[in-house]
């Protein structure tokens, strides 16, 4: 039953990390796609001010 028990998490924890690496990559990109949204607003921003 040990044996059975510990690859059943073993397997738990693989798919739990991979979600988990999953979803911190998607919030990275998210950020950078926001940060370069808000680069781009300044720019436009400053062009109509001039």
């Amino acid at each position: 039953m040990g044996f059975f028990t510990s690859v059943f998490f073993s397997v738990c924890f693989i798919f739990f990390s991979l979600f988990m690496i999953l979803a911190l990559d998607a919030f990275v990109i998210n950020r950078k796609r926001l940060d370069e949204a808000k680069k781009q607003t300044k720019l436009l921003e400053d062009l109509t001010n001039k």
